[in-house]
């Protein structure tokens, strides 16, 4: 069992991954490209393909720090769990600079 908190906190990851993924298909229909090569290759493929990808590969992971999120990373008692704030945080500036990319194109 997982608590409430860090439920929030995984659908929080996920939304905000896959609202990147959506945000980053209007940018490349508006003219962006995208910068990680990763991903640039799984939009060749078509936009479900890429965001099932972004889906998988931001799921998976997820998964994984949850069977061991109450390890200690050795770093002043900081558990696996604590990370996923840092997540929350690094997806809310992607989302966040590709909201900021859009107004600029607007204008």
């Amino acid at each position: 069992r997982f608590s409430s908190r860090l439920f929030v906190a995984v659908a929080l990851v996920i939304g905000l991954s896959l609202t990147d993924a959506l945000l980053t298909l209007v940018l490349i229909s508006r003219g962006a490209t995208e910068v990680n090569p990763v991903m640039a290759y799984w939009l060749t493929h078509g936009p479900e393909v890429f965001v099932g990808v972004k889906y998988l590969l931001t799921c998976l992971p997820l998964l994984v720090l949850l069977m061991i999120v109450e390890r200690d990373l050795g770093v002043g008692g900081t558990r696996v769990g604590h990370l996923f704030p840092l997540f929350i945080g690094a997806f809310s500036m992607v989302v966040g600079w590709q909201v900021y990319l859009m107004l600029m194109r607007a204008g």
